[in-house]
């Protein structure tokens, strides 16, 4: 039994997981030393890492501030909100569990356990009486400022879980278990991708299934500050990338199948895993349960945070732009001419240190709320709701509450939203 509580009668699990909130400005910890949480500081980025993939593949079948929201490259299919009073809303953070360092959650189909993402590397379920192991790969996992179990995501058959997190090297792995009564079998474990990493920042973090079936998995450009290696914008690597995968089919020497539909397959020197590319470190992101439309959240280098947003679909083949762009703002050079703009960007300055990307509003309980993207900064610890109308934001809103260390804002089995703080506790988000 892990030591935990839990009120109420939602059942929730944990994937005890990250340090840090998935960008580079983290004080640098000692590989040798204990794992501390370290909040990033609005300075200039240290030059710590992310992934970098050295492997070939084949292509086989990817608070808010006075700063007005941008609009470029955005196109909409889907209406924006139902209507709402975000205005008015008003809300308050229900703790369900006391725990720290979580960092985000899965949802297994038909099963109303919730299961949390924490960085150590070990898996539990929560109930009234405390929180159970389901999986412990901390034997596995490097655990240190933006390293370790950063997410995990079952298959829509129910039948199997993903992992994705740093191994004892430092590298990116996404491993695959088997479930049954109730745990992830330890002796089923099977990796599904792996990919090296040049620096230990930018390693992205969020996997999920999408509306159409497939994993989604977010990596950061490979680390270290600006993008040195250019990877975001070549499409010869996994990093800097959102890849779109059907991880339970192994193909060939990979692990997995690689969609026909995929943006990029058959492009020579493409890597056909790609879906978006353009990103510097998408610590967070999700699909809005309603629609289908893709937000996410994209940590910025020194000046700019955004927030990208894509109908459904979801951006096949978008580009977002970094290093070339860092939000709004030019970063370096010239280009890209298929540059896909955010939605959203704010400035990276006093209290705001690193966007943490959330989830569009799909619950019950706060029927103002309904269709309102809420986010948060993980150093301002506010919670903010965004109303989108079209091609741009039409409103938003500090919700008023606060919370240290913001890692995760996802949407549970019930539809309800769940707050992760790296210091604890997790919280749901209720009427007041």
């Amino acid at each position: 039994m892990i030591a935990g509580t839990a009120t109420g009668a939602l059942l929730i699990a944990v994937v005890i997981g990250v340090d840090g909130t998935g960008e580079d400005r983290v004080a640098a910890v000692d590989s040798s030393a204990t794992t501390t949480i370290v909040p990033p500081t609005s300075d200039a980025p240290t030059t710590t890492g992310v992934p970098s993939t050295t492997e070939a593949s084949t292509t086989t079948g990817v608070p808010p501030t006075s700063d007005a929201p941008t609009t470029t490259g955005v196109t909409s299919t889907t209406e924006a909100s139902t209507t709402t009073e975000l205005a008015t809303a008003s809300v308050k953070l229900t703790t369900i569990a006391d725990r720290d360092s979580a960092l985000d959650v899965a949802v297994r189909p038909g099963d109303p356990t919730l299961y949390v993402v924490f960085q150590d590397g070990m898996v539990g379920a929560v109930s009234g009486s405390g929180i159970s192991g389901v999986l412990d790969i901390r034997s596995l996992v490097r655990h240190q400022n933006e390293q370790g179990l950063l997410g995990a995501a079952f298959h829509p058959s129910g039948d199997r879980l993903y992992v994705h997190y740093s191994n004892t090297s430092g590298n990116t792995r996404i491993d695959e278990y088997d479930w049954a009564a109730g745990k992830a079998v330890p002796a089923s474990r099977r990796n599904v991708l792996a990919a090296d990493q040049p620096f230990s920042n930018h390693n992205g973090g969020k996997i999920t299934f999408g509306p159409d079936g497939y994993l989604y998995v977010a990596l950061g450009d490979g680390g270290s500050g600006g993008d040195p290696g250019d990877r975001a914008q070549s499409l010869d690597t996994v990093l800097g990338k959102l890849l779109r995968i059907d991880p339970a089919t192994p193909s060939g020497s990979l692990g997995y199948t690689i969609p026909a539909d995929n943006p990029f397959v058959g492009q020579p020197g493409a890597r056909g895993e790609i879906w978006a590319y353009g990103l510097r470190n998408p610590f967070k992101f999700s699909f809005d349960s309603a629609t289908g439309d893709l937000w996410i959240g994209d940590v910025g280098q020194s000046r700019r945070e955004e927030i990208d947003y894509a109908p459904a679909p979801g951006g096949k083949g978008a580009n977002y732009g970094w290093n070339r762009w860092e939000g709004d703002e030019r970063f370096s050079g010239s280009g890209p001419d298929n540059h896909h703009g955010p939605i959203w960007t704010y400035a990276n300055s006093g209290a705001n240190c690193a966007v943490t990307g959330g989830s569009v509003y799909r619950g019950s309980r706060i029927p103002d709320l309904k269709g309102i993207y809420v986010y948060a900064d993980f150093c301002a610890g506010r919670l903010i709701g965004l109303r989108r109308a079209g091609q741009t934001i039409a409103e938003s809103r500090d919700l008023d509450t606060s919370v240290p260390s913001i890692a995760g804002i996802v949407e549970g089995p019930d539809h309800e939203l769940y707050v992760m703080s790296l210091g604890g506790p997790i919280m749901r988000l209720d009427p007041a």
